[in-house]
Protein backbone atom coordinates (compact mmCIF):
# COMPACT_ATOMS: atom_id res chain seq x y z
CA UNK A 1 0.00 0.00 0.00
CA UNK A 2 2.81 2.41 0.85
CA UNK A 3 4.54 1.69 -2.47
CA UNK A 4 1.43 2.68 -4.45
CA UNK A 5 1.09 5.89 -2.46
CA UNK A 6 4.75 6.74 -3.06
CA UNK A 7 4.30 6.22 -6.80
CA UNK A 8 1.19 8.39 -6.79
CA UNK A 9 3.05 11.15 -4.98
CA UNK A 10 6.03 10.99 -7.36
CA UNK A 11 3.85 10.91 -10.48
CA UNK A 12 1.24 13.38 -9.19
CA UNK A 13 -0.06 15.58 -11.97
CA UNK A 14 1.69 13.62 -14.67
CA UNK A 15 0.25 11.74 -17.56
CA UNK A 16 1.55 9.18 -19.99
CA UNK A 17 4.34 11.43 -21.33
CA UNK A 18 6.04 11.31 -17.91
CA UNK A 19 6.09 7.51 -17.98
CA UNK A 20 7.64 7.63 -21.45
CA UNK A 21 10.34 10.00 -20.21
CA UNK A 22 11.08 7.78 -17.21
CA UNK A 23 11.28 4.63 -19.33
CA UNK A 24 13.34 6.44 -21.95
CA UNK A 25 15.81 7.64 -19.32
CA UNK A 26 15.98 4.16 -17.81
CA UNK A 27 16.73 2.43 -21.09
CA UNK A 28 19.21 5.11 -22.18
CA UNK A 29 21.08 4.81 -18.87
CA UNK A 30 20.96 1.01 -18.95
CA UNK A 31 22.14 0.89 -22.56
CA UNK A 32 25.10 3.15 -21.83
CA UNK A 33 26.06 1.18 -18.72
CA UNK A 34 25.81 -2.19 -20.48
CA UNK A 35 27.76 -0.87 -23.46
CA UNK A 36 30.47 0.29 -21.06
CA UNK A 37 30.42 -3.06 -19.27
CA UNK A 38 30.60 -5.32 -22.33
CA UNK A 39 32.57 -3.25 -24.85
CA UNK A 40 34.75 -0.80 -22.91
CA UNK A 41 35.62 -2.16 -19.47
CA UNK A 42 35.33 -5.86 -20.19
CA UNK A 43 33.76 -8.55 -18.07
CA UNK A 44 36.76 -9.26 -15.85
CA UNK A 45 37.66 -5.65 -15.03
CA UNK A 46 35.95 -4.28 -11.92
CA UNK A 47 37.35 -0.77 -12.02
CA UNK A 48 39.15 0.66 -9.05
CA UNK A 49 36.95 -1.45 -6.74
CA UNK A 50 39.02 -4.58 -6.33
CA UNK A 51 36.96 -5.11 -3.20
CA UNK A 52 34.11 -6.33 -5.42
CA UNK A 53 35.92 -9.67 -5.59
CA UNK A 54 35.89 -9.81 -1.80
CA UNK A 55 32.13 -9.26 -1.83
CA UNK A 56 31.83 -11.95 -4.49
CA UNK A 57 33.83 -14.30 -2.25
CA UNK A 58 31.51 -13.67 0.70
CA UNK A 59 28.44 -14.26 -1.47
CA UNK A 60 29.91 -17.41 -3.03
CA UNK A 61 30.95 -18.98 0.28
CA UNK A 62 27.71 -17.92 1.94
CA UNK A 63 25.77 -19.72 -0.77
CA UNK A 64 27.89 -22.86 -0.94
CA UNK A 65 29.08 -23.22 2.67
CA UNK A 66 27.32 -20.88 5.06
CA UNK A 67 23.70 -21.49 4.06
CA UNK A 68 24.19 -25.26 4.27
CA UNK A 69 25.16 -25.08 7.94
CA UNK A 70 22.80 -25.29 10.87
CA UNK A 71 22.08 -22.49 11.66
CA UNK A 72 22.71 -20.82 8.28
CA UNK A 73 25.25 -18.01 8.34
CA UNK A 74 27.33 -15.76 6.16
CA UNK A 75 30.78 -17.11 5.34
CA UNK A 76 34.08 -15.47 4.51
CA UNK A 77 37.63 -16.81 4.67
CA UNK A 78 39.01 -13.61 6.21
CA UNK A 79 36.40 -13.32 8.96
CA UNK A 80 34.87 -10.07 7.71
CA UNK A 81 31.46 -11.42 6.71
CA UNK A 82 29.59 -9.46 9.37
CA UNK A 83 31.46 -6.24 8.73
CA UNK A 84 29.42 -5.82 5.53
CA UNK A 85 25.67 -5.56 5.39
CA UNK A 86 23.46 -8.61 5.21
CA UNK A 87 21.22 -7.53 2.30
CA UNK A 88 23.94 -7.02 -0.35
CA UNK A 89 25.50 -10.40 0.43
CA UNK A 90 22.20 -12.23 0.32
CA UNK A 91 21.27 -10.43 -2.92
CA UNK A 92 24.56 -11.49 -4.48
CA UNK A 93 24.09 -15.06 -3.23
CA UNK A 94 20.59 -15.08 -4.72
CA UNK A 95 21.97 -13.94 -8.08
CA UNK A 96 24.58 -16.70 -8.01
CA UNK A 97 21.90 -19.24 -7.17
CA UNK A 98 19.35 -18.02 -9.77
CA UNK A 99 21.87 -17.96 -12.62
CA UNK A 100 23.68 -21.09 -11.37
CA UNK A 101 27.07 -19.48 -11.87
CA UNK A 102 30.20 -18.53 -10.00
CA UNK A 103 30.78 -15.43 -12.15
CA UNK A 104 30.79 -11.84 -10.96
CA UNK A 105 28.99 -10.70 -14.15
CA UNK A 106 25.43 -11.04 -12.72
CA UNK A 107 26.42 -8.67 -9.90
CA UNK A 108 27.68 -6.17 -12.42
CA UNK A 109 24.58 -6.34 -14.63
CA UNK A 110 22.28 -6.12 -11.58
CA UNK A 111 24.23 -3.13 -10.30
CA UNK A 112 23.87 -1.48 -13.73
CA UNK A 113 20.10 -1.98 -13.56
CA UNK A 114 20.00 -0.42 -10.09
CA UNK A 115 22.11 2.52 -11.29
CA UNK A 116 19.69 3.03 -14.17
CA UNK A 117 16.77 3.02 -11.73
CA UNK A 118 18.56 5.71 -9.73
CA UNK A 119 18.57 7.88 -12.87
CA UNK A 120 14.77 7.60 -12.93
CA UNK A 121 14.60 8.49 -9.26
CA UNK A 122 16.78 11.57 -9.82
CA UNK A 123 14.43 12.67 -12.61
CA UNK A 124 11.30 12.16 -10.51
CA UNK A 125 12.73 13.95 -7.48
CA UNK A 126 14.03 16.86 -9.55
CA UNK A 127 10.65 17.16 -11.26
CA UNK A 128 8.74 16.99 -7.99
CA UNK A 129 10.79 19.51 -6.03
CA UNK A 130 11.78 21.85 -8.88
CA UNK A 131 10.35 21.43 -12.36
CA UNK A 132 10.46 19.10 -15.35
CA UNK A 133 13.51 20.76 -16.94
CA UNK A 134 15.59 20.49 -13.75
CA UNK A 135 14.57 16.86 -13.33
CA UNK A 136 15.45 16.05 -16.94
CA UNK A 137 18.75 17.93 -16.84
CA UNK A 138 19.85 16.31 -13.59
CA UNK A 139 18.82 12.85 -14.82
CA UNK A 140 20.77 13.37 -18.05
CA UNK A 141 23.83 14.41 -16.03
CA UNK A 142 23.59 11.20 -14.02
CA UNK A 143 22.95 9.19 -17.20
CA UNK A 144 25.93 10.57 -19.09
CA UNK A 145 28.51 10.65 -16.28
CA UNK A 146 31.27 8.13 -17.08
CA UNK A 147 32.38 7.93 -13.45
CA UNK A 148 28.93 6.58 -12.56
CA UNK A 149 29.19 4.05 -15.41
CA UNK A 150 32.41 2.82 -13.80
CA UNK A 151 30.84 2.66 -10.35
CA UNK A 152 27.59 1.05 -11.54
CA UNK A 153 29.39 -1.67 -13.47
CA UNK A 154 31.86 -2.48 -10.69
CA UNK A 155 29.74 -5.12 -9.01
CA UNK A 156 29.65 -3.39 -5.62
CA UNK A 157 26.05 -3.63 -4.41
CA UNK A 158 26.54 -1.68 -1.22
Amino acid sequence: MADKNMLRILFKGTGKPSFRVVFGLFFLALGLRLFFLFFVAGLEYCGWYHDSYHHWQIAYYTLHVGLKQNPPRMWDLSGQEYFWGLLPTLTESLLLWVFNTASIVPFRVFNSIMGSLSVCLVYLLGKKYFDRQIGLFSALLVTLCPVLWEVDTSGMLD
